[in-house]
């Protein structure tokens, strides 16, 4: 049997080890690492007083439009160039969605993988 089927409380994977493929472990890890530098408050981690971002603190004032999004904008672009150097930011979406009282962050950015620029996005939920 050619194929092999792997579950480990998720999605069924099926693996054919006659085709090459790889599961691109760097993006899902710069996601993760986006999640926590966006989500953490400044001065919340002991013996990183730095590490994290204002974002919660924006993100709980009145949505007032433009003003607080440029706000948003700026304070994630600055979390990420200072905390993760693998990637280059190309575009950041913030997204209000006001009948579930929540502010969303669709990131996209570059990294490069095998010598190749990949381009990827990330969502990440600043108010649920």
């Amino acid at each position: 049997m050619d194929d092999v089927l792997v579950s480990r409380n998720g999605p069924d994977v099926y693996f054919d080890y006659k085709t090459p493929t790889t599961i691109d472990t760097n993006a899902v890890a710069i996601n993760n690492s986006i999640r926590n530098i966006l989500l953490t408050r400044i001065g919340s981690v002991p013996g990183k007083p730095e590490f994290g971002s204002n974002i919660m603190d924006l993100v709980f004032e009145l949505m007032d439009g433009r003003f607080t999004k440029d706000l948003l904008t700026s304070s994630i672009i600055a979390a990420i160039i200072k905390w993760e150097p693998r990637i280059t930011i190309q575009n950041i979406v913030i997204k209000e969605i006001p009948e579930y009282n929540r502010v969303i962050a669709d990131i996209t950015y570059i990294y490069t993988r095998m010598s190749q620029n990949v381009s990827t996005k990330v969502t990440i939920p600043l108010k649920d």
